[in-house]
């Protein structure tokens, strides 16, 4: 899976810019990035319905990834406009097409960031941890401080990203972790914020700024 979301992040920045010259010798990349997406859903198709129905259980996590992503977008997306307010003209605002993009772009967000920083935090660091005998609420807030100095290059000019949208964003994922034991729900709920977040803060910059 995580092979498949960074083929198909990398096909998206090719598509994205369609006038580099080497884009053109990459074009053969969006048929096997689709190829691997249809096979990727028959598969997950074949594995829910061929699991006892007590095992889906396990896509309660799922769900819990959307809404806390979500959530994390809601939470943070006044701060975040505040932090545009000055920079968006008016004939920037957000649109039904603006969020079609965003949908589009999800898999990208997810092979962007989520494939790099989650088993990082959320993998390795907190298995370590457990390992030494770290309680999962120690865990869950170290591994967001660890995080958050991670982005301390958002400073000075995202500073609401820096001290809002992150430390959010942290505790949501180890949250997400720890309670469903694998990196599959912090992984789609770090792509959703990614992805959502700018879309989000323009809505609340046009509507209550």
């Amino acid at each position: 899976m995580i092979l498949i979301f960074k083929l198909l992040s990398m096909v998206t920045i090719i598509a994205s810019n369609p006038n580099k010259p080497l884009a053109k010798l990459f074009e053969p990349l969006e048929i096997l990035a689709l190829a691997a997406l249809i096979a990727t859903v028959i598969s997950l198709r074949h594995w829910l319905f061929s699991k006892p129905l007590a095992d889906l259980k396990e896509w309660k996590w799922l769900g819990f990834a959307v809404l806390g992503g979500l959530l994390v977008v809601a939470l943070s997306a006044y701060p975040q406009a505040l932090q545009i307010r000055g920079r968006v003209p008016d004939f920037n605002q957000p649109s039904w097409s603006n969020l079609l993009l965003a949908l589009i772009a999800l898999p990208f967000q997810i092979g962007y960031a989520g494939v790099f920083e989650d088993p990082v935090f959320r993998g390795i660091l907190w298995g370590k941890l457990r390992q030494s005998r770290w309680r999962n609420w120690v865990v869950l807030l170290f591994q967001t401080l660890l995080f958050s100095l991670a982005h301390i290059h958002y400073l000075p000019h995202q500073a609401y990203a820096f001290w809002v949208t992150v430390p959010l964003g942290g505790l949501m994922l180890g949250a997400l972790t720890w309670g469903s034991g694998s990196l599959a729900a912090p992984m789609l709920a770090h792509g959703i914020i990614n992805n959502f977040i700018g879309f989000a803060a323009y809505a609340a910059y046009f509507w209550f700024l």
